[in-house]
């Protein structure tokens, strides 16, 4: 996966691609199962795919003191997205400036003149541009107007959980809630990347081969090495 730490880094060739933009801040299920449709579609259609990200969080330049704690550091976030099968990552340095930047002006002049999109993958929450002024109503409409199609995501429940990065949040705040009931929402977030299973019956254990066994030793070993909010090993 490359990664571009600046607009400027992505080359004027870069594209066509199928775009995602978020903080995915611990690459959680919704993320995943948007990730990895987004690669799919991706490879099918001769595409890139690529996520779109910012360092810092927004909120620690806009409202430093309601900045959520991270559940995975950038270093971290960018093993994780790896793991994805992403072709490329875009990191936006996200300053007071940028943050600026209106809802129309980011479609334009970062998905389409710069990533060249043809899809862009959100979920039904997404907000983007200055004071958040765009969603993805706006997202579609300007999708229309500069060539792009936008296809939107509902927020996934497990066990009547909304799986998000602010829940996961909550949860690992509260510290009352069983080890079981956290990992339904962070547990596969710091592991390859598995096909979802959401049934009311009970989860059959995957059979992985060796190969996999071994990519799952090495990705335990580098979540063990994150940073999350209350210093425990989100990785069991």
């Amino acid at each position: 996966m490359r990664i571009f730490r600046a607009l400027e880094e992505v080359p004027a060739i870069f594209g066509p691609s199928v775009v995602s933009v978020g903080n995915f801040d611990g690459i959680h299920w919704g993320h995943q199962q948007v990730l990895r449709e987004l690669v799919t579609r991706a490879r099918e259609s001769g595409s890139k795919s690529v996520a779109v990200t910012f360092d810092p969080h927004p909120l620690r330049i806009l409202r430093p003191d309601a900045a959520p704690k991270l559940i995975t550091p950038l270093e971290q976030k960018e093993a994780l997205l790896a793991q994805s099968g992403l072709d490329a990552l875009l990191v936006l340095p996200f300053t007071r400036d940028f943050s600026m930047t209106t809802a129309h002006d980011f479609a334009r002049n970062i998905l389409t003149e710069k990533l060249h999109a043809t899809e862009v993958y959100e979920g039904a929450n997404f907000h983007f541009g200055h004071k958040g002024q765009g969603n993805v109503q706006a997202l579609t409409k300007f999708g229309r107007e500069l060539g792009f199609v936008v296809k939107v995501y509902p927020v996934m429940l497990v066990r009547g959980e909304t799986v998000s990065s602010s829940r996961i949040r909550e949860l690992l705040a509260a510290g009352n809630i069983s080890r079981t009931r956290l990992r339904a929402q962070v547990h596969r977030s710091h592991h390859q990347f598995e096909p979802l299973r959401r049934t009311h019956t009970r989860r059959r254990r995957l059979h992985h081969s060796h190969e996999s066994g071994r990519r799952g030793i090495r990705f335990r070993n580098q979540c063990r090495q994150a940073t999350n909010i209350r210093g425990r090993d989100l990785c069991h």
